[in-house]
């Protein structure tokens, strides 16, 4: 009897179970999207954070064009700083 009666449970709750949910299609369509939309959001930041990083590269650049005679002279070390 037990054997009979763990099946028609087991059937009833997939049933449910695959009524309740989408089809395997819609699944699909539903990943697919996710991936999209995360595919997007990656290449956005990526964008962002290539421009920072060009802003940044700008930025050095010109500060070392701005300043070509201390280009030759050492910096003053932190034990003369201290002194």
């Amino acid at each position: 009897m037990w054997p009979f009666v763990s099946f028609v449970a087991g059937f009833v709750s997939g049933w449910a179970t695959r009524s309740i949910s989408d089809t395997p299609h819609g699944v699909g369509v539903e990943l697919l999207e996710v991936a999209i939309k995360t595919k997007t959001h990656v290449e956005k930041w990526a964008a962002a954070e290539y421009e920072r990083l060009a802003d940044m590269t700008a930025e050095a650049q010109s500060r070392v064009n701005q300043s070509p005679s201390r280009a030759g002279k050492p910096r003053k070390s932190s034990k003369a700083a201290a002194k």
